[in-house]
C-alpha cells in the first residue's frame, strides 16, 4: 500500500468492508454512481433547480426517507394492534433510518437494497392511507372504537359532528337563517338532536 490514509467517505471497501486497492497498491477511490442500478432503465436522481439546471440530491437523505417510509407501514399495522407498540415503533423509527441511511452511504449494496425497498415504502404509502381510511370509515360505521381513530390521526364522530354543527350555524348567521335547510341540520334534526341557532 501507498502512504494514504484510507477515508470511507472517499475510498471503495470490498465486501467485507475492507479497504479496496488498485493494481499499483493504492487505495481504490469510490464510482460517482456507486449504488445505483446500471443501464438504460435507471435515470439518474437529479433535483431541478429554480433556475432550470439540475444539482445532484444527497444520496444520505434519499436513504433515509427511504427508511422512514418503509417502517411507517409497520409502526401504523402495530398501532392498532397495540397502541403502545405502536408508539414506541414510531419513535425507534428516526434512529433506525439514520443508521441505515449512514451505512448506505458507505455501502453501495446497502444502497442498493435500500433503493428497491423505496419503491416498497411507496407502496406502503398507499396502503397506510387505505388503513387509516378503513379505520375512520370503520369508526362511523361504529365497528372501531374512538381512541384507535386517534392514533392513526381521524376524528371520532362527536368532533365530526361538532364540526358540522359549528359550520351550520356559521352558515345560518350569514345565510340569514337558512339552518333548517343545511346538511348539519337536517343529519341532526334526523339523528332527533336540538340544532341551535
Amino acid at each position: 500500500m501507498t502512504g494514504e490514509i484510507f477515508d470511507p467517505e472517499i475510498h471503495a471497501t470490498d465486501d467485507q468492508g475492507n479497504p479496496s486497492t488498485n493494481k499499483d497498491g493504492s487505495l481504490r477511490k469510490k464510482r460517482a454512481d456507486a449504488g445505483q442500478r446500471k443501464g438504460p432503465t435507471s435515470a439518474r436522481r437529479t433535483t431541478t433547480t429554480r433556475a432550470g439546471g439540475s444539482k445532484r440530491t444527497d444520496p444520505r437523505a434519499q436513504h433515509h426517507k427511504s427508511v422512514t417510509d418503509l417502517l411507517a407501514m409497520p409502526a401504523a399495522v402495530a398501532s392498532l394492534a397495540d397502541p403502545v407498540v405502536g408508539y414506541v415503533a414510531s419513535g425507534l423509527a428516526p434512529m433506525w433510518a439514520d443508521a441505515l441511511a449512514d451505512l448506505a452511504v458507505e455501502n453501495p449494496r446497502m444502497a442498493a437494497a435500500l433503493e428497491r425497498a423505496g419503491s416498497l415504502g411507496a407502496v406502503g404509502g398507499v396502503i397506510t392511507a387505505a388503513v387509516v381510511t378503513g379505520v375512520q370509515m370503520g369508526h362511523l360505521f361504529g365497528r372501531v372504537p374512538g381512541h384507535i381513530v386517534k392514533m392513526t390521526g381521524g376524528q371520532t364522530r362527536e368532533e365530526i359532528e361538532q364540526i358540522l354543527t359549528q359550520r351550520g350555524e356559521m352558515m345560518a348567521r350569514q345565510g340569514g337563517g337558512k339552518d333548517a335547510e343545511s346538511p348539519e341540520a337536517t343529519g341532526a334534526a334526523a339523528r332527533g338532536e336540538a340544532v341551535s341557532a
